[in-house]
C-alpha cells in the first residue's frame, strides 16, 4: 500500500472519529437546549414556523442526518481552512 493511499484512509478515519464524537457532544448537550426552545417558540407563537418546509421526523431519521452533517463538516474543514 503506497503511503498516500495510507495518509487518505488515515485522514478520513481520524475525520469520521471525530466527526462521531463531535455528533456525540452535540446530541447529548445541544439538541436538549433547541428542542426545549422550539416547544417554547410554537407554544407562544401565532404564526406557524416553516408551513409546508420538510423537516427529518424525530427520532433516527433526525439524528442520522446529525450525524452524517457532522462527519462531513469534521472532513471538509481541513480543506476549506487550506485554502
Amino acid at each position: 500500500m503506497s503511503k498516500s493511499r495510507k495518509l487518505i484512509l488515515v485522514v478520513f478515519g481520524s475525520g469520521a472519529v471525530a466527526g462521531l464524537v463531535l455528533f456525540s457532544v452535540q446530541h447529548f448537550t445541544v439538541i436538549p437546549l433547541i428542542q426545549a426552545a422550539e416547544t417554547y417558540e410554537t407554544a407562544h407563537s401565532e404564526v406557524p414556523h416553516e408551513a409546508g418546509g420538510w423537516q427529518p421526523t424525530e427520532g433516527w431519521e433526525r439524528t442520522s442526518f446529525t450525524g452524517s452533517q457532522q462527519c462531513s463538516r469534521v472532513l471538509a474543514l481541513p480543506r476549506c481552512s487550506s485554502g
